[in-house]
């Protein structure tokens, strides 16, 4: 009897297991278990900026100018380019030595996206170099490789042009001409005297380079730093007001060199005038200057001083 009833509490405390079981089991059948809500993505990580990447070309090569290209990998960031002769290239320190260089001693012209400039004055059958680099302008550091283009310019070949002579052939007192129309005070406010200089040619040119210089500089010097020096400029648009860069004395001469272009742009050779030297009794009366800028032929220049 006494088995019995212990056998029959294992049965009961084993179908009381099974019940609970059973509920708890149904229990979590009934009532779902809530999703957790997804916190926000991450952020992806930014993708490295390319490093800039710089296409020189240089093109059109004659013996007085070449044509320069360069198109950058992108318009954003700042790129810097110089050209210098091949033997000015600082060639004994490694590439980052001579971005330096040329970022503290040649003061490189700086742009961003792509730009064509000409590379003016050359000199004939002279090797020169164009180097551009990456330029971060708040440091001054460079911030790319070194692209360096190497090229060579042509031949010089004589022009079917020459200039014959520049003559000065009015002088007129500045502050005359100032009275007369007052619009040229801005111009000639500083200016003791202005005159009108006329070039002649054997034949019609393409443009005149044009400029004057002290009677010391023929002396000092050469025919290639007046060649390049008179390249510098852009060719005379006339009739134009040409200022004179440097004060002279009273006693002090002065003469006018040019070059002419022919329409293959090949250059005559240098044309050097005569000593002048100014006075005030070689003015002539300030209304004769009005007449001649409006008859002035297209080789005409007016200089101020």
């Amino acid at each position: 009897m006494v088995n019995r009833i212990v056998y029959n509490m294992k049965d009961f405390l084993r179908i009381l297991a099974i019940v609970a079981m059973a509920f708890a089991v149904a229990c979590q059948t009934d009532t779902p278990v809530p999703t957790p809500t997804p916190g926000p993505e991450p952020e992806p990580e930014p993708e490295p900026k390319p490093e800039l990447t710089l296409n020189v070309e240089v093109t059109d090569i004659t013996a007085y100018n070449a044509k320069l290209t360069i198109t950058p990998s992108n318009d954003e960031e700042e790129y810097a380019c110089v050209f210098i002769s091949a033997e000015q290239q600082p060639v004994e320190v490694d590439d980052y030595e001579q971005m330096q260089i040329i970022i503290a001693q040649l003061m490189p012209a700086v742009f961003t996206g792509p730009t064509t400039h000409s590379l003016t004055p050359l000199m004939p059958e002279t090797e020169y170099v164009v180097l551009a680099f990456g330029i971060d302008t708040a440091t001054n550091l460079p911030t790319t490789d070194l692209y360096e283009v190497r090229f060579i310019s042509g031949k010089a070949t004589e022009a079917k042009v020459e200039i014959t002579s520049i003559e000065l052939i009015k002088l007129f007192d500045a502050e005359a001409i100032i009275a007369i129309d007052r619009s040229y005070r801005q111009k000639l406010g500083d200016c003791e005297c202005i005159g009108i200089v006329e070039a002649k040619t054997n034949a019609e040119c393409a443009n005149l380079y044009f400029w004057w210089y002290e009677t010391w500089m023929k002396v000092e010097y050469t025919y290639e730093a007046f060649l390049e020096d008179l390249l510098m400029y852009a060719p005379a648009n006339n009739p134009e007001i040409m200022d004179m860069y440097y004060s002279m004395d009273v006693d002090d001469t002065f003469f006018f060199a040019g070059i002419a272009e022919d329409d293959k742009g090949n250059l005559s050779e240098i044309f050097f005038g005569e000593d002048i030297q100014l006075s005030a009794d070689m003015t002539s009366p300030a209304d004769e200057f009005f007449d001649m800028i409006n008859e002035a032929s297209p080789n005409t220049f007016i200089i101020a001083r």
